[in-house]
């Protein structure tokens, strides 16, 4: 792998308004945000928009940039936040970028008061993990339901009793599914 200049690294931040007007630099792209590209798009819509809610309820920044802010916010999800997201570059700032397209970049920079990209980073993989957590809670469920079904068909079957992990006699004892819950 090629080692890579610090100016390399940082060609991306010496451009004026880069976070807000410019393409995503080529490398930013490869070296990290390819890496979280499209796992973590609704945490960040999320906190972008929670966000935005406490810093105009909070009076920190002005209510017409909440405002115009969440209502960009808004129009991205008519028009598919995952695929506009996307298509910025998916990195956890795009959709401070789609703000600026659609209300300036004066009223996007309202968005980042207050916040840091750990704070995003934070926020969309707590979102992920808290998805993938509820898909394995589901699959749990599903099968315990599936134990149940087949402790029921199978109440009388004999089976080979152990006694301190020794086989003992075979037996064959009612469940009693009232006590699985």
């Amino acid at each position: 792998m090629k080692v890579r200049t610090k100016e390399e690294v940082y060609e991306v931040y010496r451009k004026k308004g880069v976070r807000l007007t410019e393409e995503m630099s080529p490398l930013l792209y490869k070296y990290f945000y390819a890496a979280i590209k499209g796992k973590m798009w609704r945490g960040f819509h999320m906190f972008d928009k929670a966000h935005t809610v406490m810093l105009t309820e909070e009076g920190i920044i002005p209510s017409r940039a909440g405002i115009k802010i969440l209502k960009a916010l808004r129009q991205m999800e008519k028009e598919g936040v995952q695929e506009i997201r996307e298509s910025l570059g998916g990195h956890m700032h795009c959709g401070e970028a789609y703000v600026a397209r659609i209300a300036g970049p004066m009223v996007a920079g309202w968005i980042h008061c207050g916040r840091s990209s750990g704070d995003l980073e934070a926020v969309g993989s707590r979102v992920e993990a808290r998805d993938v957590i509820i898909a394995i809670m589901k699959g749990l469920i599903d099968l315990r339901k599936t134990f149940l079904k087949e402790a029921e068909e199978h109440v009388d079957t004999v089976m080979p009793g152990y006694t301190h992990l020794q086989h003992a006699e075979p037996w064959s004892e009612p469940l009693k599914l009232d006590t699985l819950g």
